[in-house]
């Protein structure tokens, strides 16, 4: 088999742990941020099965996330989420490694797991966009490993940052909020609530994830108005809807549609999948694989899109303790098990929290003005728009 073929699936596939929004309550609709692997925004997708295996931790803390928020939106990043877990795993040693690697890259032997973590860091610079920032924090008196820090400035970009939780834990609470928020503007204030550390604390990792890119073609602020809007409780409500015409990949299946609709650069692009039925979201979430993914991806084709889209903010921050637990990564957590000795050169120290905060703008704003001549639409793909109403 063509290696760039594989590739290039492995790039499709591995791109949908960028960045996942659920929108239930308020939105009736998944929004799959991914990589696309083609400067093309209308080339064909290709879905090959190897690499379904590659984002099955992105499906995993998705679903149990979304057991959890049955009943209101939530947004992440399976990708920054992984990177942070990944400065743990460079952390880690023996049993405590080894967890991380399963619910990183179940089945994986070692040496996939490397390849794997170096697929994930070879990204990082080609997704500035993003606004990824994670970092380990650990209590100041502790000795880190030169062996250590030095191969986390070179992995990762940055060190472990030390700071004073048992002397002032307020005052670091305030200190790390004010370092995350230097980096990534407003989704990092307040990013620690009061109460998210104690004294106690020794060790944490902090996971942010902020994306508020423009739009290939923009949409015209003059169109944005106020429209009803179906909740998932059959009620309705008015929210500003943005509005466009252009040539889009565009799917539609039994019961959902699909739409792809690309940022700047076209490296990036949102994924919207739109239930047919009004409570139909649920029936999506239940059934959303990587393979049920291929399958939109694959089902993509070039139409005339009448797309009308929501303008919203969502951010959400969770503390991961318990779903990381479940999925198996239980001794990080324990004070007699946790094994860190790469980065402190001894057993004594454990994980206490993981915090994960992410934000995303969906607004007009982009790079170009959208050419909405009939001329133009005719001459990308003939025939009548489809409507897309993200409602």
């Amino acid at each position: 088999m063509n290696e760039a073929i594989v590739e290039s699936a492995k790039r499709i596939l591995l791109a949908v742990t960028l960045f996942v929004l659920v929108v239930g309550t308020g939105v009736a609709g998944w929004f799959v941020l991914f990589e696309n692997n083609s400067t093309n925004s209308l080339a064909p997708r290709v879905a090959r099965p190897q690499a379904r295996k590659s984002v099955g931790f992105a499906y995993d803390v998705c679903a149990r996330l979304a057991e959890g928020h049955a009943q209101d939106n939530f947004v992440f990043s399976p990708y920054a989420l992984e990177m942070g877990l990944l400065m743990l795993r460079s952390a880690a040693n023996e049993g405590t490694q080894a967890q991380l690697t399963k619910i990183l890259y179940p089945g994986a032997t070692e040496e996939q797991a490397r390849e794997r973590e170096e697929g994930m860091l070879s990204l990082r610079p080609s997704l500035s966009q993003l606004g990824i920032v994670n970092r380990l924090w650990v209590q100041r008196d502790f000795d880190l490993a030169d062996a250590y820090l030095k191969a986390s400035e070179k992995k990762f970009g940055l060190m472990p940052g030390l700071i004073e939780f048992r002397a002032d834990v307020e005052a670091a609470r305030l200190k790390i909020n004010r370092w995350v928020f230097d980096r990534v503007g407003s989704v990092g204030e307040n990013f620690l609530r009061q109460g998210a550390i104690d004294s106690l604390t020794n060790f944490l990792l902090t996971s942010v994830a902020n994306f508020d890119a423009a739009w290939e073609s923009q949409f015209r602020a003059d169109q944005t108005e106020p429209a009803e809007f179906k909740l998932l409780t059959a009620t309705a409500v008015s929210v500003p809807f943005m509005h466009s015409e252009e040539t889009l990949q565009y799917a539609e299946r039994p019961d959902y549609k699909v739409v792809e609709v690309p940022y700047e650069g076209e490296a990036l692009s949102m994924l919207i999948l739109l239930p047919k039925e009004v409570n139909g979201l649920p029936r999506i979430e239940a059934n959303l694989t990587p393979e049920f993914l291929a399958t939109a991806l694959g089902a993509l084709k070039p139409r005339k899109v009448a797309l009308a889209l929501p303008r919203f903010n969502l951010e959400k921050v969770m503390s991961l303790p318990i779903i990381l637990n479940a999925m198996g990564m239980t001794e990080a957590f324990e004070p007699t098990r946790a094994d860190f000795s790469k980065l402190t050169g001894r057993r004594d120290i454990y994980l206490n929290t993981v915090i994960h905060r992410s934000g995303i703008s969906v607004k007009e704003n982009g790079v170009r003005q959208a050419d909405h001549s009939m001329a133009k639409l005719i001459s990308d793909v003939g025939g009548r728009s489809v409507a897309f109403r993200a409602d």
